[in-house]
């Protein structure tokens, strides 16, 4: 696979929200998944 595939395949949403040489924030991560909704809810309220 070439450099340029694996960029693509690497880099989402979340790498994208991200200013060049900064952290990517966990919202922005997890809103990149499946059950984001679930998941982030789960984050705020591990205990319901």
């Amino acid at each position: 696979m070439s450099f340029a595939e694996l960029t693509e395949l690497s880099h989402d949403r979340a790498w994208e929200s991200a200013d060049e040489n900064d952290i990517i924030n966990v919202e922005d991560m997890i809103k990149t998944f499946d059950n984001s909704v679930e998941l982030l809810e789960h984050l705020q309220n591990p205990h319901p």
